[in-house]
């Protein structure tokens, strides 16, 4: 979740303030016939309600209340959801009738939580970088339900990817004007952070500071 600067909007009159929040994760436990209390999963194509979450949400607030005026009627501390539209690119077949083929897509980020976001009030933009997505709910099988626990109780789980391939490094921007998602593509000779969650993450001016990091390189799941 991250805020962006009060601003005047000169088209209605009031000073505003945004927020924005995008994805994160949500209790999945897994409950059912299939998947149970254990968490020892037999069924992997249908899957509880829960996990992680790719949607982008933004919270307008008036500032000024003195006069509420018809703004107020439209988007006044009210979340908006806000989706990628489908961008479409020349597809031709080899086929005469295909030669005009156009082919369309969604581009946008992966579910995650842990990542790294700022707003970028100048440009309308919402950044986004890093953190961690597996398709397991939890980091490994072990203990009953959620994984971490004593290991006399989970020694019998495994680590579903050893390699700690869910975390991430990819960094993205939405523009709210264009309701595009956009991948900043780093040049593969070029030096970038490591995969990374829960870091510090400031947007200053035109510059992106970025400190620390929790990157797991012990067993995710420790005595205790």
């Amino acid at each position: 979740m991250v805020a962006g600067k009060p601003y005047y909007d000169s088209t209605d009159g009031f000073y505003k303030q945004r927020m924005a929040i995008y994805g994160g994760h949500r209790l999945w436990h897994g409950y059912s016939q299939e998947n149970s209390q254990d968490n020892n999963w037999s069924n992997y194509t249908t899957r509880p309600r829960g996990g992680y979450l790719d949607d982008l949400w933004i919270y307008t607030k008036y500032l000024d209340y003195s006069n509420p005026g018809e703004g107020y009627k439209t988007n006044n501390g009210l979340w908006q959801l806000k989706t990628a539209k489908e961008q479409c690119f020349p597809s031709p077949g080899i086929s005469w009738d295909t030669r005009n083929q156009i082919s369309c897509t969604t581009i946008a980020p992966t579910s995650r939580a842990g990542h790294g976001s700022a707003f970028d009030d100048s440009r309308d933009i919402v950044w986004i970088f890093g953190g961690y997505s597996i398709y397991y709910p939890y980091l490994s099988t072990d203990g009953i339900g959620s994984g971490p626990g004593p290991t006399s109780v989970g020694s019998g789980g495994f680590v579903p990817y050893p390699g700690f391939d869910y975390f991430r490094n990819d960094l993205w921007y939405y523009n709210l004007s264009s309701s595009l998602w956009i991948q900043v593509e780093i040049p593969e000779d070029s030096p970038k952070p490591d995969p990374r969650m829960d870091m510090i993450f400031l947007l200053l001016g035109d510059v992106i500071f970025m400190h620390g990091k929790c990157h797991i390189v012990l067993p995710p799941v420790l005595p205790y």
